[in-house]
């Protein structure tokens, strides 16, 4: 029984650090959507995203729990992904932002 629960925190834990990774990537695209100024850009990173981001969970799912897609771990996914966007994703994109351009520069 101990060994399941740990192993139930662990996954968790780890669909916490997906959900941060997740929002992570979500701003880089979002830099690259706003400094890059191509018509289809947007969509195609949109779509770019969201099939990364399932895959990822697919692969994880497959990885943590041998293909089972349990309701909690999307749940704690997406709680890493509020955690971000609600205390990293700003200074992440004023960093991101910066970077642009200087590249640009």
């Amino acid at each position: 029984m101990r060994g399941e629960v740990a192993l139930q925190a662990q996954a968790m834990v780890q669909a916490l650090a997906l959900g941060l990774a997740a929002g992570l990537v979500y701003d880089l695209f979002r830099i690259l959507r706003v400094r890059v100024r191509l018509p289809l850009l947007g969509p195609a990173l949109d779509l770019l995203f969201w099939l990364g981001l399932t895959a990822a969970l697919f692969l994880w799912s497959q990885w943590a729990w041998g293909g089972l897609v349990r309701l909690y771990g999307v749940v704690f996914l997406f709680l890493g992904g509020w955690f971000y966007f609600m205390t990293l994703s700003a200074p992440a994109l004023w960093i991101g932002y910066r970077l642009a351009d200087g590249a640009a520069w």
